[in-house]
């Protein structure tokens, strides 16, 4: 009884351990400043206007010239 108790205590704190690492790595990724600039240069370098909006969270207004905002109309990012 005993053995399997100090078993699954462990089992248990490892999965805290590796919960807290998994949490800890994704914030100082992909849920940090230098990660929201990351995707969104990114998206620009990929020429992707859509998806750099979407993740600046920006909606256009009604009227708004949106001919700016194609792939078309965007230049290549370069040493980015």
């Amino acid at each position: 009884m005993r053995r399997s108790t100090v078993t699954w205590g462990l089992l248990a704190a490892l999965v805290v351990v590796g919960a807290a690492i998994l949490v800890a790595a994704l914030n100082s990724t992909v849920y940090s400043a230098s990660g929201f600039v990351s995707a969104y240069v990114g998206a620009l370098q990929r020429q992707d206007a859509a998806g750099a909006l979407e993740l600046a969270d920006v909606e256009l207004a009604e009227g708004i010239d949106s001919s700016l905002l194609t792939r078309d109309a965007m230049t290549e990012l370069d040493d980015v």
